[in-house]
């Protein structure tokens, strides 16, 4: 077979699912913003610049609670709405999670991308 040229071999591109570590980090990252859970427990999900962002900010609510005569934060009730995937390139996630906690209704954005046979979380938005 000869190719002519302008042709390209045609490349089987498997839509990627990660629907189960979104399930699981979501629900994860806001009970780190809410007090009630360790960012060391997300250490293998989460990039370095995600990580140093969750740590600022879980120390500055243990402040603000430690302030306040607070005891340690129970963890909150999370049921996932929804969640919207989009892979625009082989091995990169863009989601959008929908997390209905204290009756009220949050949009999550999660960027993953695939390293060494795991997703790992890039960037994330709390809306």
């Amino acid at each position: 077979m000869k190719l002519e040229i302008g042709d390209a071999p045609q490349q089987n591109f498997v839509k990627p699912d990660a629907t189960r570590e979104l399930e699981f980090i979501a629900p994860a990252i806001i009970e780190v913003i809410e007090g009630a859970r360790s960012v060391t427990q997300l250490g293998g999900l989460i990039n370095e610049d995600v990580y140093q962002t969750l740590r600022k900010k879980s120390i500055d609510l243990a402040h603000r609670r430690r302030a306040m005569g607070l005891t340690a934060a129970d963890y909150p009730k999370i049921e996932i709405a929804d969640i919207h995937q989009e892979s625009n390139r082989p091995g990169h996630i863009e989601s959008i999670v929908l997390l209905r906690f204290r009756g009220r209704l949050r949009a999550m954005t999660i960027r993953l991308e695939h390293r060494v046979g795991r997703w790992l979380a890039t960037a994330i938005t709390v809306l």
